[in-house]
């Protein structure tokens, strides 16, 4: 079972990210890299790091590897 924290993150996290920006956040908690996302999606890895770069700014975190292990925790890990 979530815990409400971790509910109200994911809440804040849906409503401060684009769709794209969000489904890109997510995969990148998975583990893909940009390369990978941006095949996926069928874009190009400058679209994929705009989106990364963008998610960057919204959340106020550096370094994507930052914000990966943020989504792994939130969205692949058991709490």
């Amino acid at each position: 079972e979530l815990t409400e924290e971790i509910r109200m993150l994911r809440a804040l996290l849906e409503s401060t990210l684009t769709r794209r920006q969000f489904l890109v956040f997510r995969m990148l908690g998975a583990g893909f890299s940009v390369p990978d996302i941006a095949r996926i999606l069928k874009r190009s890895t400058k679209t994929i790091e705009n989106h990364v770069t963008g998610i960057g700014r919204r959340l106020g975190i550096s370094g994507q590897a930052s914000f990966a292990r943020i989504a792994g925790r939130l969205y692949y890990e058991i709490p």
